[in-house]
């Protein structure tokens, strides 16, 4: 059985359901921390299904079928949780939860994300590599708004917060794939050739990754959580 970052989470969050995987600041008015919230294995799989229909639900409007390839223009660089007492860490644009909700979110509606960093300002770019991928929508960071008139494909803001409507739509199961399918494309910085290049990843890539990561990401204390930081 090919393990995945869906996988992962579904029996983390039954096994470790009431553990942190999350703690996320609550800012105030001149943007220093108040407090830090908890978020446990269990809300973040609740919050990463209710993203998933919600997507659901825009994409069956936009009549997208399952296993489209989803622009997603605001990832500079992603990683995941693979095992306890690990946290999933993200550099994205934002640095936000809802950052990493899109991302699982989409994967688990079952569509492909196809993640494009910062680093690529020109959405000429992005549509050329959109094009090759046979990516069909864009879902796109709020900041990129007055340079998308142009898009050729239906495009979607990305959320601003995890409180959205619950909505009712079903996900597919999360083994419905072969090992040799695509789970998230990814694409070079083009500094060799001048053109950023496709890299798309397979779920035998990932699930390589996962079993990796139970021998070289164990805790250094075993009784202990580690904590990685994202800044």
């Amino acid at each position: 059985m090919i393990s995945s970052h869906l996988s992962v989470l579904e029996s983390s969050s039954i096994k470790y359901a009431s553990a942190t995987l999350f703690r996320t600041p609550k800012l105030d008015s001149t943007g220093r921390v108040e407090e830090w919230r908890s978020i446990s294995y269990k809300q973040f799989l609740h919050d990463v299904e209710l993203f998933a229909r919600y997507w659901t639900r825009v994409f069956d409007q936009d009549q997208l079928p399952k296993r489209s390839v989803v622009g997603m223009w605001y990832v500079i660089i992603i990683s995941w949780y693979l095992g306890l007492y690990q946290y999933i860490t993200f550099r994205l644009s934002g640095f936000t939860y809802t950052d990493v909700l899109h991302i699982y979110g989409i994967s688990r509606a079952g569509y492909i994300p196809q993640l494009f960093s910062l680093r690529l300002p020109n959405p000429d770019v992005i549509y050329e590599l959109m094009h090759r991928a046979g990516a069909k929508v864009i879902i796109y960071d709020h900041t990129f708004e007055s340079i998308l008139d142009n898009c050729p494909v239906p495009k979607h803001c990305a959320l601003q917060t995890e409180r959205i409507e619950n909505v009712q739509a079903s996900l597919p199961g999360i083994w419905d794939h072969d090992e040799n399918d695509t789970v998230f494309i990814f694409h070079t910085s083009g500094s060799t050739s001048g053109s950023p290049k496709l890299v798309p990843m397979s779920y035998r890539w990932l699930n390589s990754v996962v079993v990796k990561s139970h021998h070289i990401s164990k805790p250094q204390i075993p009784d202990r959580q580690d904590v990685t930081v994202s800044m």
